[in-house]
């Protein structure tokens, strides 16, 4: 089961997004990215160890390509003809790029996405162009916009960006964080390499080269400074007077790398990774840098993700496709549902005295060696027995002397909370059966996970003490065939013939011999159709039809019965009160002859 986030990163440049993800500690996996800057990669490749598969140009990506199922999207699509550094055409401008972004999200719909852009974006002059932009989105997501300067909150980058946060309306909200000042402002002395390589980490730069505007005081920086503006190589091109130099030996020079990862925010980067790093050059690292998220302030941002509800939202869908919700609505639909309801909430059923959730698994596991070296480990789920929940429940609807001689007589299941717990979990299930047979499916899906782990196989039996026709419930096939490490369910079944037109393969079934005069017909039906037969018998007459021939079975050896040959007769021998019973139901030696030469006949 999907335990971290589905990641796809647009315009990623170095991984910007992907570095603030992993910095607010959110589980996730990138499986694509987007980008067309060969050098960008290269240091995304640097920073992250490896590249995710490459869509290329957003503009000619095909919804189809995008991996599926994706469930946080991240992007920050071109800024420049919002930039003041740029002409601030805005949406009057070509933003193929922007536009190729927003048709993917309708196309897609992830369930979260972090688009981040320059704060100009959000003047007025851009104000139609932007609501134009956002209200398709509108329809299917919920969108907070945040407008910040990291500066604002003690990093030393002094630049405004505004990030769009939009949840799916039908997921966890994502709702922006009051974000946390850092405890000690940043200045420059604290971030400062002592040692410069030149050639290897900076760029030299005369003055000359550098616009300057010293009414600004924070273009030439010293140890005290508490402020750093924008950089990249257009900055020093353009004369940039918005630019921030530190003062080296008489002139300037541009920060290092190292320097340059604190400025974003980074707790953890490569040390040294111009100097390392074969086929990052100074220019290409500070050109993808200079285009890049704030890590630090966007990890804050991240830090509200509701991504653990999201993840159990998400579980809790993925199991429920695999409950038959026809049969459900039925369930539902009846007096016994109804009447349960008006009296218990699920709180009510499935929490335990001390205030736990309630499991619906006993704790109890048995392991039986297979032939080919793995272990099948089995589980089981404990409900009130025929009548025993009250509100007209029959969990056992074929149910005769057997209840009187129920394993709920003996053992454990008399005494503690034993009974009470039984009884609960089965009024949840007639009450509430949605959220039961979620739980369940989940109980599984956990134990297969860890049996799988192991290099094993986990089978349930969900009818411990109870005969409810679960393949009416669970689309047994596909969730068998969906969950690594999970072979199928497996119980005991005092229905009859009728039942063999609808069990799935997934589930291996034994029929219980009883007292009734069907019983024989039945039992020769579950063995013409290869499902075994069991059969209790006192000790004498257990040890007289063990030497029958046929495809008999010491039961007592064993209680995983889905490793008996096909169409085998399982001999049972006679436990507590069924030991001193006269009840036909206990059968004779002659009762397992009848049925070989039936089935022989």
């Amino acid at each position: 089961m999907q335990n971290q986030l589905r990641h796809a990163s647009f315009f990623s440049g170095l991984g910007g997004c992907s570095s603030a993800l992993k910095q607010a500690k959110i589980p996730h996996t990138t499986l694509s990215v987007s980008e067309i800057e060969d050098l960008a990669l290269n240091v995304y490749k640097a920073i992250h160890g490896e590249v995710p598969p490459n869509l290329g140009d957003i503009t000619n990506i095909d919804p189809s390509e995008v991996p599926t199922d994706i469930d946080i999207w991240t992007g920050g699509p071109p800024c420049q003809d919002f930039s003041t550094l740029g002409q601030s055409l805005g949406f009057a401008a070509d933003l193929s790029p922007m536009m190729a972004f927003q048709d993917l999200i309708i196309d897609c719909k992830p369930a979260y996405i972090l688009m981040e852009n320059v704060g100009a974006i959000l003047w007025a002059k851009h104000s139609v162009g932007l609501n134009n932009y956002l209200n398709p989105l509108k329809e299917f997501y919920n969108i907070e916009i945040v407008k910040a300067n990291p500066h604002d909150f003690g990093w030393l980058q002094s630049r405004t960006r505004v990030w769009f946060l939009m949840s799916r309306k039908d997921v966890p909200q994502w709702k922006a964080p009051k974000i946390t000042p850092l405890a000690k402002p940043q200045i420059w002395g604290d971030i400062a390499t002592k040692n410069p390589r030149i050639g290897s980490f900076i760029e030299v730069i005369s003055d000359h080269r550098i616009g300057k505007d010293k009414d600004k005081g924070n273009w030439s920086i010293d140890h005290t400074a508490t402020k750093f503006n924008c950089f990249c190589r257009r900055t020093v091109d353009s004369r940039c007077s918005r630019g921030s130099w530190p003062q080296y030996k008489g002139h300037h020079r541009s920060p290092t790398d190292n320097e340059t990862f604190e400025l974003f925010g980074y707790l953890k980067y490569p040390k040294n990774l111009i100097l390392k790093t074969k086929g990052v050059s100074r220019s290409s690292f500070y050109s993808s840098m200079g285009n890049s998220w704030h890590v630090g302030y966007s990890s804050q941002l991240f830090s509200s993700l509701p991504y653990k509800e999201y993840l159990q939202l998400k579980r809790e869908r993925y199991l429920q496709s695999f409950i038959n919700m026809d049969s459900v609505s039925r369930l539902l639909g009846g007096k016994i549902s109804k009447s349960i309801r008006s009296v218990y909430q699920w709180e009510d059923l499935m929490t335990t005295k001390a205030g736990n959730p309630r499991k619906l698994t006993a704790t109890t596991s048995h392991k039986f060696d297979m032939r080919n070296g793995q272990q099948i480990e089995t589980m089981g789920m404990y409900l009130a027995p025929s009548t025993e929940a009250g509100f007209k429940i029959n969990t056992c609807s074929n149910s005769g002397d057997c209840a009187e001689m129920c394993l709920i007589t003996t053992g454990q299941m008399v005494t503690g909370f034993a009974g009470s717990t039984r009884i609960a979990k089965t009024r949840a299930f007639y009450a509430y059966p949605i959220q039961f047979l979620t739980q369940l499916l989940s109980e599984i899906v956990d134990e297969s996970g860890r049996a799988h782990r192991r290099g094993d196989q986990f089978q349930y039996r969900a009818n411990g003490t109870s005969d409810i026709f679960w393949e009416r419930y669970i689309k047994m096939e596909s969730f068998v065939a969906a969950i690594d490490g999970f072979d199928g369910f497996y119980d005991y079944t005092k229905n009859g013939k009728r039942r063999l037109k609808n069990i799935p393969p997934s589930y291996h079934l034994t029929f219980s011999v009883d007292e009734k005069p069907n019983s024989f017909s039945n039992a020769v039906a579950y063995l013409e159709a290869g499902y075994s037969v069991a059969v209790v018998l006192h000790e004498s007459e257990k040890q007289l039809a063990l030497k029958l021939d046929g495809p008999i079975v010491d039961g007592d050896k064993s209680d995983h019965r889905p490793q008996d040959p096909k169409g085998s007769i399982v001999l049972l021998r006679s436990k507590g009160k069924a030991r001193k019973s006269q009840s036909n139901f206990i059968k004779p030696s002659s009762f397992i002859l009848g049925l070989v030469e039936g089935v022989n006949a």
